[in-house]
């Protein structure tokens, strides 16, 4: 790890870090002060074995002006930049950083709720481990949380997207078969019983 022979410059609400490539060796740790980052909530950032292209890793972190992610609230959308590496988007790293716990209270949120976001290709929530509470030099209480990076880009912090419910389809109620209607059967006309012709009676002989 290297926080030695770095070189700060704070202009325009940018912090940035140099290193000369000759002393990284290993993971480079970055590490803000409260005094010097003012109202940036990002306190530590670690880049895991850069792969250097350069005289120097330069490392910059400011405001960004990118859009949070969509219907989700946050407290701040910062970029880290890094210049003087190799393919600084797949570049892993870990980020370290602070949220005033009155923030989540006006929310009704908890610490277990917050959540680090990465904006590439669409903004993807990081695993986000809690760390501690503490007292700032402000004299507010913040939560520091912790969370590891596939690579740097923009970053917002913010709460968890809500889950939502999937909404049950109505089970369609089943159409009832029509009941045939009988079909009457046809009633057989009576056969005439024959008239039986009279027997005529025999005249008597004189």
């Amino acid at each position: 790890k290297l926080e030695l022979h770095a070189i700060t410059k704070v202009a325009s609400s940018t912090i940035t870090r140099r290193y000369d490539a000759e002393t990284v060796s290993g993971s480079v740790v970055a590490t803000f002060p409260a005094d010097e980052r003012r109202d940036i909530a990002i306190a530590e950032v670690v880049v895991f074995s850069p792969l250097l292209e350069a005289p120097e890793l330069v490392l910059n972190l400011k405001p960004s002006s990118e859009r949070g992610p969509p219907g989700i609230p946050f407290l701040q959308v910062l970029d880290i930049d890094l210049e003087g590496v190799e393919a600084p988007e797949t570049t892993e790293g870990r980020i370290e950083f602070e949220v005033p716990t009155s923030w989540l209270s006006q929310r009704d949120a908890s610490v277990d709720d917050v959540r680090l976001y990465r904006g590439r290709g669409g903004w993807k929530e990081l695993p986000t481990t809690y760390l501690e509470s503490t007292e700032s030099g402000t004299g507010q209480i913040v939560a520091r949380f912790t969370a590891n990076t596939p690579g740097f880009s923009p970053f917002a912090i913010g709460l968890a997207a809500p889950i939502v419910e999937p909404t049950p389809s109505p089970t369609p109620s089943p159409t009832p078969s029509p009941t045939p209607s009988p079909t009457p059967s046809p009633t057989p006309s009576p056969t005439p019983s024959p008239t039986p012709s009279p027997t005529p009676s025999p005249t008597p002989s004189p």
